[in-house]
This record gives structure tokens, sequence and C-alpha cells, in this order.
């Protein structure tokens, strides 16, 4: 079924079905090998039929080389959905409903190589995406992972989806805005 909870490491996703410690167990649907350098950084799962299930794998952090993933079939397949065919960096990803969102900071060599926060918004799981990132948040969702600040990365309520930045704090953007906004 879709239901039950997903849990995902460093080097896998798994979906919990049951409950753990009443003879439930959990089911991989991706583990990364031994072998691969890389972890999973970020994930979102879908809340609609067959969970729709987004992740992120880094390779690197001088230079980065990230694939943003995704499951149309609780992980027994992935696809590359990459946003970019330059260099990014994912702070989070996130399901609304039929909507995900990605956060991220990336390299684009038609801008000169400059660093770009971006949020960007997809109705088809990643198949294509809008960038919706406001002309005065491109400079501070550049600023990652500072220390004093707990998180940046995307939150949402029924109603919103919120921004978080140590530079600009919190950001809400009515998710009524957003459902005839992807093209």
């Amino acid at each position: 079924g879709s239901g039950g909870l997903f849990m995902a490491t460093g080097r896998g996703l798994y979906h919990w079905f049951g409950l753990p410690f009443a003879g439930g167990g959990a089911e991989p649907l991706l583990e990364l090998p031994t072998s691969d350098p890389g972890a999973i950084i970020a994930t979102a799962v879908g809340p609609r039929a067959k969970n729709p299930i987004a992740i992120v794998v880094n390779r690197g952090m001088e230079a980065p080389d990230q694939s943003l993933q995704v499951s149309l079939d609780l992980g027994k397949s992935w696809t590359v959905r990459n946003p970019y065919p330059h260099p990014f960096f994912v702070d989070d990803l996130l399901y609304v409903d039929d909507l995900m969102f990605v956060k991220l900071v990336h390299w684009d060599p038609a801008q000169g190589g400059k660093q770009l926060g971006a949020i960007l918004m997809s109705r088809d799981n990643g198949e294509s995406y809008v960038d919706m990132t406001a002309p005065d948040m491109v400079t501070p969702l550049t600023h990652q992972m500072a220390t004093g600040w707990p998180r940046e990365g995307l939150a949402a309520s029924p109603t919103h989806l919120y921004v978080l930045s140590r530079t600009m704090g919190a950001r809400s953007i009515a998710l009524s805005s957003l459902r005839g906004a992807a093209g």
C-alpha cells in the first residue's frame, strides 16, 4: 500500500509498514552501494496515491555533483530529474499536494558561474520546473547552513509555502497564488 512511515538516512531510503516493534518491517526503497561515495542529502515524499518520492544524492562538495531523482513506484525505479545541466546544491525538497518544491543554489555558466539561489516548483514530479524566485531572494538564498541558524529549507501550512533563510528569515508564499503558475 501507499501508507506507512518513510525514513531517510545518508545511505538509503526505507518504507516502514506496520509497527516497527510489533512485527512490522522496513522495505528498502533505495540503498546506495557501499562503493558509492555519495550520500542522500534531501528527501521528500508526496502525499498522493503511490507516494511519489524525490531524493538528492550528493557526490562532491568542492564542485557539487548532485542528482535529483524521483520514483513514482515506491522506489522500484528511479529517474534523474535534474533542474539544471550545470552544478547545483540542494538545501531542501518538499511536496505540498501535487506540487514539488526545491530550494537550491546553482552556478550558471551563462551568468559567469555566479552563485545564485533559487526556489523551483514542479507540477510533474520534476519533469519541468518553474523558477519562482523573487529577485530579492537570489542572493540571500546562497547563504547556506550558517552557524546560529537551525536550518535553511522549506516548510508548509495548508495555505502557505515558507522559505527559511538565515539572511532573510522566513518568507511566506500563498499556495493559492502558485496553483496556476506552472507552465
